[in-house]
């Protein structure tokens, strides 16, 4: 019916599931265009034996399909008295419904057989409802940081996909490859070193948030309910046990919080993230 692209088998071809589509805006060079085109409806493929009755004689048997539609004609294959199997040599058009009738003119007897009508529009017309595409696959690659919104000095344990996010602060829909949903601090003054899952507290607001990367003077942090919520202090000192440093400016997410649609939401064992790494991830959904 068509043939994968290296794209296409590279992103989404897996073990148990294959790329499916029906094309819309013409021929893609994959030959699925040229099927579709010329698919015809109500035509008969094939013919299965039900019944391989006895008796028969190669060269004596006839098949005749009946029906709603026309043109359609077969021959029947005999092995050692039975019919073994039938060879559509013509596939007809306009068929609903057909009966096959095997006949003998020596004594063979028995045979039965069913024709397999092709799906509305023919066989080929529309892969996505012919081969049963209930699920939708998407892919994307995290290679290494992604311009520094992917960190890479923390494992995640979380995928998920959510519609129309905004830009922060409007009520735009992003259309930015990637986006930061964290809040950030820049730091000064700087004594020690902060880790990635670090809990840090301002000594003048007494928020505390968990550090989820570090990236040179900047931390990326959140909060839940461990830490409880609220907004740091531009110019007050954090603290991680001795580790200290000052505030010089605090930073907003690049997505509006709480926006767009949460779609899907997997969690998983912990995913460890390296700057020279690629995770190849696919989700397959049914809706």
């Amino acid at each position: 019916m068509y043939t994968l692209s290296g794209t296409q088998t590279s992103k989404y071809l897996t073990g148990s599931y294959m790329p499916v589509e029906t094309l819309t805006g013409g021929d893609d060079g994959s030959g699925q265009w040229d099927v579709q085109d010329q698919a015809i409806a109500g035509a008969i493929h094939n013919i299965k034996v039900t019944n391989g009755g006895s008796g028969y004689t190669s060269g004596t048997v006839s098949v005749t399909v009946t029906g709603d539609g026309s043109n359609c004609t077969a021959t029947a294959n005999v092995v050692a008295g039975v019919v073994d199997s039938i060879t559509v040599t013509n596939i007809g058009s306009g068929y609903n419904q057909a009966k096959v009738t095997i006949t003998d003119s020596g004594s063979g007897a028995n045979a039965t057989a069913r024709a397999i009508i092709s799906p509305e529009g023919g066989h080929g017309s529309n892969p996505v409802n012919e081969l049963g595409g209930f699920y939708t696959i998407t892919n994307i690659e995290l290679d290494g940081a992604e311009g520094g919104d992917i960190a890479t000095d923390n494992e995640y344990r979380q995928l998920g996909m959510i519609l129309n996010p905004y830009d922060f602060g409007t009520s735009n829909v992003s259309n930015a490859t990637t986006l930061r949903t964290t809040k950030s601090l820049t730091l000064t003054n700087v004594n020690g070193t902060f880790q990635p899952d670090d809990t840090i507290t301002g000594q003048t607001s007494g928020v505390s948030a968990y550090i989820d990367s570090v990236d040179g003077s900047t931390i990326y942090y959140h909060q839940e309910e461990g830490t409880g919520y609220g907004s740091f202090t531009n110019g007050e000192q954090i603290n991680a046990g001795s580790v200290t440093a000052d505030i010089s400016a605090l930073g907003d997410p690049e997505a509006e919080p709480f926006s767009g649609q949460i779609i899907y939401l997997e969690n998983r064992a912990a995913v460890d993230r390296a700057t020279d790494q690629i995770e190849d991830v696919k989700l397959i959904l049914e809706f």
